[in-house]
């Protein structure tokens, strides 16, 4: 009968943790969204204002990036700001700091948390990567990084909680070129870089980095992180190849068609530009799908382009949402592609200049979400954007100003260099965050008696506890 118990409520666990990552961070903030859509309801982060910040959150906003994970409850199972990692009562367990001085690596306009998925020699827990970069306002070398986060293990930090951090040799975080020699754009590794993942098919997710000139493919599996090669270049169709700077802080996207991919990429050449391609089930370019979608300039180029800084495509792919700064070639900040007709579209709505600078993203309820310093809007129905409503003020912030990400950059207030960007986590479009963990029942020591495995089960019995 003791047996029949353990059963059932590992098979309950199983169930629950099959759900979106429903919480976004803004720092000092959490939204966690319900989990069968709505509206999202906003919480104080876990801080500790008078504790010691090489031990706990005390409850800083982020000026480079941030992301979180949640529970299948929706509360923070751990997140991440500025390079440093918080377990879910804001006890810090870890930073992401190369080692011998040469400091933590912050990120430039996001951090990328990516399952990996599970084998059968896995634990219930779940292991982590992380990838982000870092800019010329830090000491760590501006280059795309990667780190393991390894929820089965004590921290080396604080070893009273789990979430050990790892990457290549003794450091925390490693720059990828430290792996993958050959993996990494070329232009000594320097300028704007960005990072996408799929969701997880038949235990394999691909990962893609952008960045001086070219995009690049890995693939994630429950062994290992493989280098598979560069997929295709960023260059326009007069011959001009990308090059991105660090002014370059915006979103690169990919969604799941029904046979494949589709991949949003910004870079400049120097006109700001989104380069949109289809790729097959192995993650390859097929031909004859190049769009690009180009904010003209009339002017200096430098001076008078244009910035792009959000970009999201719609659950189905057929539109892409992107945000960008005005000239006057471009004076609606807000607009929506038809992948389909190439046909761009402006949302004129009131208070839409607000959100020049706002990154987007998909929410579970729905629809698209934009930032600024005082308040959430949204744009409904973004398959169907001919319908769709904005709600210029869809969740108020109240008393609290959500802080204007820099990356330690210039912001001016004019074209010449805007850095200036309000952050909303990386999420992986149409992924269940938690459907990588592997039911607990599968696991080889279930059909075992209880009085022969006792301690193990006892450890996982607390495990699930935890998690829920």
């Amino acid at each position: 009968m003791k047996r029949f118990y353990l059963l059932s409520a590992l098979f309950l666990f199983s169930i629950a943790i099959i759900a979106q990552n429903q919480t976004w961070t803004l720092p000092g903030k959490y939204l966690k969204f319900p989990s069968g859509g709505g509206e999202p309801t906003q919480y104080t982060l876990p801080t500790d204002p008078n504790g010691d910040p090489d031990e706990v959150y005390v409850g800083q906003q982020s000026d480079f990036a941030h992301n979180v994970i949640s529970k299948p409850n929706g509360n923070p199972w751990f997140f991440i700001v500025d390079g440093n990692i918080y377990e879910e009562s804001g006890v810090k367990i870890g930073e992401l700091e190369r080692g011998g001085g040469n400091g933590v690596v912050k990120g430039l306009s996001e951090v990328l948390v990516v399952p990996q998925p599970l084998g059968e020699g896995n634990c219930g827990c779940q292991k982590f990567y992380l990838f982000l970069q870092n800019t010329i306002s830090q000491n760590a070398g501006n280059y795309p990084y990667y780190a393991i986060l390894d929820m089965c293990e004590p921290s080396y930090w604080d070893n009273n909680y789990n979430g050990n951090l790892f990457a290549f040799g003794n450091a925390r975080v490693s720059d990828m070129g430290d792996i993958f020699p050959n993996g990494v754009p070329s232009g000594n590794k320097k300028g704007s870089y960005m990072f996408a993942s799929t969701d997880e098919i038949d235990g394999v997710r691909f990962i893609f980095v952008a960045g001086n000139g070219s995009v690049h493919r890995y693939k994630l599996d429950s062994q290992d992180l493989t280098y598979e090669g560069a997929i295709f270049d960023l260059v326009d169709f007069d011959g001009n190849y990308a090059t991105n700077g660090q002014d370059t802080r915006s979103e690169l996207e990919v969604v799941r068609l029904l046979n494949g991919y589709r991949i949003a990429v910004p870079f400049v050449t120097p006109l700001a530009r989104i380069l949109i391609m289809d790729l097959n089930n192995s993650g390859n370019v097929l031909t004859g799908t190049k769009k690009i979608i180009e904010l003209s300039a009339s002017g200096n180029l430098t001076s008078d382009r244009g910035y792009l800084h959000g970009n999201e495509f719609s659950p189905s792919g057929d539109y892409l949402f992107f945000t960008h700064s005005t000239n006057d070639l471009n004076p609606n900040p807000l607009e929506y592609y038809n992948v389909n007709t190439e046909t761009r579209t402006a949302i004129n709505a009131s208070g839409a200049s607000d959100f020049f600078n706002s990154e987007i993203e998909l929410a579970l309820d729905g629809k698209m979400y934009f930032a600024t310093s005082d308040r959430l809007a949204t744009f409904s129905n973004p398959d169907n954007p001919g319908s769709g409503t904005w709600t210029n003020n869809a969740v108020s912030f109240g008393s609290y100003t959500y802080n204007k990400s820099t990356a330690g950059l210039p912001d001016n207030a004019g074209n010449n260099y805007q850095s200036g960007l309000y952050l909303l986590p990386d999420q992986i479009d149409g992924m269940d965050y938690f459907n990588g963990i592997k039911p607990l029942t599968r696991l080889n020591i279930l059909p075992q008696p209880v009085q022969h495995g006792h301690r193990r089960i006892t450890r996982l019995i607390t495990m699930v506890v935890r998690l829920l």
